[in-house]
């Protein structure tokens, strides 16, 4: 039989000084509506489409805060392009009353497009979108005769903040939100 572990007052101490603040933590969260922070993201995209409709290299993707507490940032959506692909604009679209247009700055490094949003703080319930207008195929590339489809995956990071009590430090972790969209671009009509 192994002997039973006994705790030194020192020790003890420490465990209900952790125990202590842990239930202060517990109790601070319940106070903000259960320190909920929860972002989700979805895409709004064209399936199927002819090579130079305005609509065919469009993606929209919307960040709402589906949690119970307010949500300030940091944020950041990467949209993962195909091979040649590249963005030809961004603009921020339906935005939450704290999260206006001048919130997110986007730009292009190699098949990466990245979003950042600073200063934009997202009550329940309220989104922000974020409009990409892509071009999809390498310039000048025309789908062969039968089409071609093409893939767009987006993933948003956020930061789920925890709270601070005493000598415990939380820190908090990173959430992530991930979408993908497939297109089908067949050739334009002739004339």
């Amino acid at each position: 039989m192994l002997p039973r572990p006994r705790l030194r007052p020192a020790t003890a101490g420490a465990v209900v000084v952790l125990l202590a603040a842990l239930l202060a933590s517990e109790a601070s969260a319940a106070a903000l509506g259960g320190a909920d922070w929860r972002l989700a993201l979805t895409s709004v995209y064209a399936a199927r489409c002819r090579l130079g409709e305005p609509v065919c290299g469009r993606h929209e993707y919307i960040v709402s805060n589906t949690g119970r507490a307010t949500y300030v940032p940091p944020m950041t959506l990467r949209v993962h392009l195909p091979e040649g692909a590249r963005l030809r604009q961004a603009r921020i679209g339906a935005g939450a009353p704290a999260c206006p247009a001048t919130a997110w700055s986007c730009h292009q490094a190699g098949e990466t497009v990245s979003c950042a949003a600073d200063g934009c703080v997202l009550a329940h319930g309220e989104r922000s979108a974020v409009v990409l207008d892509l071009e999809l195929l390498p310039d000048g590339a025309a789908p062969p005769p039968h089409g071609t489809e093409e893939t767009v995956c987006a993933e948003l990071e956020w930061f789920k903040p925890l709270i601070d009590v005493g000598d415990v430090e939380d820190t908090g972790a990173m959430g992530y939100s991930r979408t993908c969209g497939t297109t089908r671009i067949e050739r334009a009509r002739a004339p």
